[in-house]
């Protein structure tokens, strides 16, 4: 595949976002970017991409944190398979640490 389009817009609560594009068998465009990915690939039959995102959940943030990133290409086809989800909770941890006062 030449030109294959991979995005993702990431969820709000995930700020200072970094990403890295490493294909075995093919070329990133981009080997790295900041923010949402857009960039393009070009893969040999058996060729692998991996786009690794690195960032910080807000502070205060719980619940379900879903994010889906897309692929497309011309001439794909079968355009129903081009996207994959992800979904995690995220927990608010506190801790409390007890003061105790001696007299």
């Amino acid at each position: 595949v030449s030109g294959a389009l991979i995005t993702d817009t990431l969820p709000a609560p995930i700020s200072g976002v970094s990403w890295t594009c490493v294909a075995t068998g093919g070329v990133c465009a981009a080997s790295s970017g900041s923010g949402n990915i857009s960039t393009t690939v070009d893969l040999n039959v058996g060729g692998v991409v991996t786009i690794t995102v690195s960032g910080l959940v807000a502070p205060g943030a719980n619940g379900t944190l879903v994010n889906t990133a897309y692929v497309s290409y011309l001439g794909d086809p079968n355009p129903d398979n081009n996207q994959a989800t992800d979904s995690d909770i995220v927990l608010d941890h506190q801790v409390y640490i007890p003061l105790v006062s001696k007299h």
